[in-house]
C-alpha cells in the first residue's frame, strides 16, 4: 500500500469518510487519502463530499501490508447502525480490494459526525499529546537551564506545559531524577566579605532548592491525607549573578517557582538576609501547623 506512513507501531491511514446527518442531500465534507505526519497531518489528503447514509468510521485494527503485519488506524465510511462494532467478514473483504490490504483483526470501532472530522492525530507515546503546533522538546536534562527556543510551530506528539520528557514520559520538574548538583565551595578566606556573602547565598540558594523539591511535596501529601489546607510558601523573586557567568542555570518545581543557582557555587551578587527571611518564615508557618497536628509523625531528613 504506498503512501502510508508507518510511525513506531501505528500506521495511520485515512480514507474517504462518507458522512449524514439523517437527512436526505449531499453528504459531509471529509477527507481521502493517506497521513504523512512527516510532511502534516493532513498532506497527501484530499477533501471530497461524501454520499448521504454513512457515517465517520474510525477502525483500530491490524492488517497485512506489503507483508508486514501493522497496527494501526483505519476511517472508513460505516452504516450509522453498525460504525460502533468491527466490520463483518463482508465489510472486511471489500476494504481490502479497495486498499489493497488484508485486515486480520480489529480490535475497537468508533464515530464521529462533524466537517473534516477524520483528520488523522498519532498515539502518543506515555502521557503525551498531540499538538498542531507545537514548540522545543526540553527534557529533565534541560531543567534549571534557559534554553532558547525558536518559535517554529510543529505538528507532533509533546509534553503539556510546564512538563519535562523523562525518556518517553512527561514529568514535571519535581519528579525528575534527581535534585540540581549544587556544591558550595569551603571559605578560603574567612576574613573576606566578598568570599563570605558568596557562600552564604550558595548555602540559602542549595536550602530553597531541597526544600522546595524534597520538603514540599512531603507537606501536600500530608495535607491531602488529613484534610488541612496548607499554603505553598512564598516563592521570592531571586536575582544572582555567578562569577562564571557561563554557570548560571534555573531550577523550576511543579509549583512553577524558579530557583537561580551557579553551578560552581561561586556568587559575585544575590539576594539579601530580607528575601531569606521572608521565605524561612512562610516555610516556618507550615512546619509549625505541621507539627502541632497530634499523631502528625515528623520524618527525620538524613541529608540534613
Amino acid at each position: 500500500m504506498s503512501g502510508a506512513l508507518v510511525l513506531g507501531n501505528f500506521l495511520l491511514i485515512s480514507l474517504m469518510v462518507m458522512m449524514t446527518n439523517g437527512q436526505s442531500g449531499s453528504g459531509q465534507v471529509c477527507y481521502e487519502g493517506f497521513a504523512n505526519f512527516n510532511r502534516g497531518p493532513s498532506f497527501g489528503l484530499s477533501v471530497v463530499t461524501c454520499d448521504p447514509g454513512s457515517v465517520c468510521g474510525t477502525l483500530y485494527s491490524t492488517a497485512n501490508i506489503g507483508g508486514r503485519n501493522i497496527s494501526g488506524v483505519l476511517t472508513t465510511c460505516r452504516p450509522e447502525n453498525q460504525c460502533s462494532q468491527c466490520p463483518g467478514a463482508a465489510e472486511t473483504y471489500i476494504l481490502g480490494i479497495k486498499f489493497n490490504a488484508t485486515f486480520q483483526a480489529c480490535n475497537s470501532s468508533k464515530c464521529c459526525d462533524e466537517y473534516l472530522c477524520n483528520l488523522p492525530k498519532p498515539r502518543c507515546p506515555a502521557n503525551q499529546v498531540y499538538s498542531t503546533c507545537a514548540g522545543c522538546d526540553r527534557t529533565c536534562a534541560d531543567v534549571g537551564r534557559n534554553i532558547p527556543c525558536p518559535s517554529v510551530c510543529r505538528q507532533k506528539c509533546t509534553c503539556p506545559q510546564g512538563m519535562y520528557l523523562d525518556g518517553e514520559t512527561c514529568v514535571t520538574a519535581d519528579n525528575c531524577p534527581g535534585l540540581p548538583a549544587i556544591s558550595c565551595p569551603p571559605l578560603e578566606r574567612a576574613n573576606c566579605s566578598k568570599a563570605i556573602r558568596s557562600l552564604w547565598i550558595c548555602d540559602y540558594i542549595k536550602w530553597r532548592i531541597h526544600s522546595r523539591k524534597v520538603w514540599l511535596p512531603s507537606f501536600n501529601k500530608w495535607s491531602e491525607e488529613h484534610g488541612i489546607p496548607v499554603s505553598v510558601p512564598e516563592c521570592p523573586t531571586l536575582d544572582v549573578k555567578c562569577k562564571d557567568g557561563s554557570q548560571v542555570y534555573w531550577y523550576t518545581d511543579a509549583h512553577q517557582c524558579s530557583t537561580p543557582y551557579c553551578a560552581g557555587g561561586r556568587y559575585s551578587s544575590g539576594p539579601t538576609v530580607q528575601t531569606w527571611k521572608k521565605e524561612h518564615k512562610s516555610w516556618t508557618i507550615v512546619y509549625e501547623l505541621w507539627k502541632s497536628t497530634p499523631s502528625t509523625p515528623i520524618p527525620i531528613d538524613q541529608n540534613c
